[in-house]
Parts: C-alpha cells; structure tokens; sequence
C-alpha cells in the first residue's frame, strides 16, 4: 500500500526531514568550543532558512540537527538541495534524509513513525548526502525521480522489515569540484590549528 492510501482519521500525510551536521563532535575538537559553536549555529541558521524558503515548516532543531515538515517530497527535495548548496562553502558537512508518511499534527509539532524513520535515514547517510525512503521518492515528480539511486534496503532500529531507500543526486559536476576543494582546505585548516539519542516531544530517538 501507498503512504497516501494509509492515512486515518486525525492524520496528515506530510515529508518529513531530518538534517544533522557530520562528524560535529570532532568539530569541537578541530577548532576549539567557541569557533565550532559559530559554525554550528551558522550551519543551523542556514538549515532552517532553507527550509521556510521552500515552503516547508521547521518543527525544531534538535542539538546539532533540524527536524522540519513539507507538504509534498519535491518540496522536501528542495529543501534538502537547498540545505546541501548552503553548505558547499562552509567547513562542515550535512546529512540528511526524509520520509513520506501519515502523521499526527499538534500545534507546531507531529508525531509518528514517519518522524523516527526520517531520523534514522539522515543518520545512515554520509556526509553531504541526501537519502530518502521509497515512500518519499514514489510521491515525487518524474524529473526529480531520476536523481534517485537504485534502491537499497536497511534495517532501523524500532521497525520490523527493512526500509528501502534512494540516494538522491542533488549537484552538479562543477558543485562536486567545489565540495571536494573545500574540504580538502578545510583538513589543512584543521591540521594547522590543530550513540546518537535524539529527543523529540514524548518520543526518543536512539
């Protein structure tokens, strides 16, 4: 069944995504407390704009990651693009992943499986990558499909079968260049200067 056809009574069928900064941990190890706090909430800031400008709504940010609803996946795609380009000249990497599935609304937040699937998809991306499960790349329009990978299958952590997902193309050859350049600078700044438990309202995400 399709994740429109599982909707019930009380229940809105939204994407949901999740965005976390690699590899933060390290950061504050690389460059001290302070310079590493101004690049993550540089890095968070950039996130949650790219979020509201396409059309998508921040639930909140969780430590180092932001968690946000869209009203369809190529919305969701967008953003998380969006999200990635942000980040092609900045010395820390973003995951992220999401899921299309029916939610339970509450004032400015939801509940349900779809929220801890999209955490658990960001989390098994690298860095710079964008993944997302079959139910959100079978809601997207033809042309954004063909940024899908083949599918793989996972295992989740809290779901019974695997969870089959697609990585998604989201740059260019010339934007590829651009990443691998500033990473490559941003080690050599490094070198000079020498369980992930997420919580959301009532629900725990390990």
């Amino acid at each position: 069944a399709s994740a429109a056809s599982d909707v019930y009574k009380g229940q809105r069928l939204l994407t949901i995504l999740f965005a976390d900064i690699g590899g933060s941990g390290v950061l504050y190890e690389r460059v001290g407390d302070e310079k590493a706090y101004q690049l993550i909430a540089q890095s968070l800031a950039s996130m949650k704009l790219a979020v509201r400008e396409n059309g998508g709504e921040v639930l909140r940010t969780v430590g180092d990651s932001v968690l946000a609803s869209f009203a369809s996946s190529d919305a969701a795609f967008m953003g998380a693009k969006s999200i990635q380009q942000a980040h092609l000249g900045m010395p820390v990497a973003v995951r992220v992943g999401f899921h299309t599935g029916p939610v339970i609304p509450d004032a400015a937040a939801v509940y349900g499986h779809p929220v801890i699937i999209a955490a658990r998809v960001a989390a098994f991306a690298r860095d710079d990558e964008l993944v997302a499960t079959v139910d959100a790349v079978e809601q997207l329009s033809p042309d954004i499909r063909l940024c899908a990978s083949d599918v793989d299958d996972i295992d989740v952590k809290g779901i019974p079968i695997p969870v089959s997902i697609h990585r998604l193309d989201w740059r260019d050859q010339k934007q590829s260049s651009t990443r691998v350049s500033s990473r490559r600078v941003h080690h050599v700044v490094s070198f000079l200067n020498q369980h992930l438990k997420l919580q959301y309202g009532a629900q725990t995400l390990h």
